[in-house]
């Protein structure tokens, strides 16, 4: 007689569950991150020339950058530190006269600047305004919605009809 072995039953395979805090899961995570490292940077210079999309938020003429580089430096991450530096108004006006820029054209590139940040500062109060106008009717609108949300149920009288 042969005898038929009964197959042994499939037990799941045992899965390991990582929580969220636990050593493994950080390192995974720090696996999975991707990163990404400079050693060089590569420095352009520019001689100060005028430029009229770099208006002053205070007074002064605007000064730019000249149309092509002068000096290009490549050096080490390690050795660079980064500095952004704001010039005074006398100093733009410094900058500009040792450009080889007339007085005179210095004088109405502070007039340009001045029409520049009015228009910029009659833009910005029109926004504002019509921002504030916005929020006002979105006041407007959820307190007439909450004003129909309000109102108390009526209640049913007897012997009236369902409707």
């Amino acid at each position: 007689m042969a005898s038929a072995a009964a197959p042994a039953p499939m037990l799941p395979p045992i899965r390991r569950y990582v929580r969220a805090n636990s050593d493994l899961a950080q390192r995974m995570y720090f696996l999975r991150r991707k990163q990404v490292q400079f050693s060089t940077v590569t420095t352009f210079e520019f001689k100060v020339d005028y430029g009229g999309s770099a208006v002053p938020t205070a007074t002064g003429p605007p000064i730019g950058l000249a149309r092509r580089h002068w000096r290009a430096r490549t050096t080490a991450v390690a050795n660079v530190t980064g500095v952004v530096r704001k010039f005074d108004h006398f100093e733009r006006i410094q900058l500009l006269k040792q450009a080889k820029y007339d007085v005179k054209d210095i004088a109405a590139f502070c007039l340009d600047a001045v029409a520049a940040r009015a228009a910029r500062m009659e833009t910005r109060a029109e926004l504002l305004e019509e921002q504030s106008r916005k929020r006002q009717h979105d006041r407007m609108m959820l307190d007439d919605d909450d004003e129909e949300e309000m109102k108390p149920p009526q209640r049913l009288r007897p012997n009236e009809p369902l409707i």
